[in-house]
């Protein structure tokens, strides 16, 4: 009889725990209404789930807000021989809510068409469901590293062929995931690589600088080297970390060509991408998300003064 009762006490605790879990979870009804200006060249249907989600997203920013990002780049830089000042402001923002149910089916107006501006605006109204998506926040150390695993080299500015490190550092113990987006909608995965699993082990208060000569989970690599298509690119990485279990989301081997001896890390749509990052952030509280800006430039373009 004491064994059964320890039982019964046991999933007790645990209902009141799960309840208090969504307690904490706000959920609330929103109705929201916005305008998409799409281009001439997207069908009405195509335009139409577009603007379906900016409203979406508008209406969970209303009710719960958004992690925003800013990084700011200033310097002085040579272009075709011309000095120039080059500021640049990058800002990212992912909302800290989920959209779960529509009440009722979003309302379209007539599509206005503008011809001069070449676009069509498509007025939509939704009414549904969200969630609010609660972290704990983890006191994370991460630096990027130019050209030496050293902490004296972190920096937001590269140029094409510089190696970047990956300093981490972490209070828990937890699992990582590092991915990394450029402007093509494209997101590599950094972390873990192929043959490593679903995503690293963290130890606590041990200092990791993933991609250096001693670094078991970038095995044979000396840094990652730096590329740039045109004349200055924008990197955006995220660090995925959490003290439960995660894995990496779905991706595919690049089907895209470099310079010789350099391989492209597995990658992904950002759409997926973002999918995958917010579902995660629905369902793990301890999940933190850092995300940190680098911009490149092309050695054959520009130099740093």
């Amino acid at each position: 009889m004491r064994e059964n009762y320890f039982l019964r006490l046991t999933l007790v605790l645990l209902s009141l725990l799960h309840v208090s879990m969504i307690a904490a979870q706000q959920t609330k009804n929103v109705k929201h209404e916005t305008s998409f200006y799409a281009p001439l060249n997207m069908s009405i249907e195509e335009a139409k789930r577009a603007a379906i989600e900016q409203a979406k997203t508008e209406a969970i920013t209303e009710a719960f807000g958004e992690i925003i990002s800013s990084h700011m780049f200033s310097d002085v830089m040579a272009l075709d021989g011309q000095e120039i000042d080059n500021f640049q402001m990058l800002s990212s923002s992912i909302s800290k809510g989920i959209w779960i149910q529509d009440i009722e089916k979003p309302k379209f107006e007539e599509p206005e068409i503008l011809e001069s501006q070449k676009t069509m605006v498509i007025k939509v109204t939704v009414h549904g469901k969200v969630r609010e998506i609660v972290s704990t926040p983890i006191d994370l150390k991460i630096a990027l590293l130019r050209n030496a695993a050293d902490l004296r080299n972190e920096e937001n500015s590269f140029r094409e062929g510089d190696d970047l490190f990956i300093y981490f550092h972490s209070p828990e113990d937890g699992f990582l995931i590092v991915y990394v987006a450029g402007n093509n909608g494209i997101v590599q995965t950094l972390l873990p690589l192929e043959d490593n699993g679903g995503s690293v082990h963290i130890n606590a208060n041990r200092e990791y600088m993933f991609f250096g000569a001693d670094d078991e989970f970038s095995e044979g690599f000396n840094g990652l080297t730096l590329t740039c298509d045109g004349s200055v690119e924008y990197n955006r990485f995220y660090f995925v970390f959490s003290t439960n279990p995660i894995s990496k989301a779905r991706d595919s081997q690049s089907n895209s060509t470099v310079s010789e001896g350099l391989v492209l890390p597995r990658e992904l749509s950002e759409k997926d991408f973002r999918k995958w990052l917010v579902n995660n952030m629905d369902h793990d509280k301890n999940l933190n998300v850092v995300i940190r800006d680098i911009r490149i430039a092309n050695k054959n373009t520009m130099r740093r003064l």
